[in-house]
């Protein structure tokens, strides 16, 4: 008999070790998963807190897109005041053989008027 009770418990020993085998594997299988899941969401979160910095980077706030937009606004009106007086002198310079043309012929013209009116011979 004792031997008979020694072998059932060797048997129950034996089963109960196997599943306890079988458990354990599906426990370390499942905390695996858990581990892989776990390093996928870590991987994904420094990501999501990698972009707000990245954008706050790479975004120009209201202010300052307004302060450039403005001082872009008084660069272009300084560069037109300067393209307009460069204009006018272009003009005057393309009608500077016109005016010494009519300088001339005025001083001519007075020369030989004084002459004719009275200039001692």
């Amino acid at each position: 008999m004792t031997t008979t009770v020694l072998t059932i418990i060797g048997i129950i020993v034996g089963l109960v070790s196997i599943v306890s085998g079988i458990m354990s594997g599906m426990v370390l299988y499942q905390l695996r998963s858990i581990t892989g899941r776990i390093v996928s969401l870590e991987t994904g979160l420094n990501t999501m807190q990698r972009q707000p910095v990245e954008c706050q980077r790479e975004f120009v706030g209201k202010e300052d897109w307004v302060r450039d937009g403005a001082y872009n606004r008084q660069t272009l009106d300084a560069m037109a005041k300067t393209l307009s007086r460069m204009e006018g002198r272009m003009d005057f310079a393309d009608r500077m053989p016109e005016l010494a043309a009519n300088i001339i012929r005025q001083t001519v013209a007075a020369v030989v008027t004084h002459q004719t009116q009275g200039a001692p011979q």
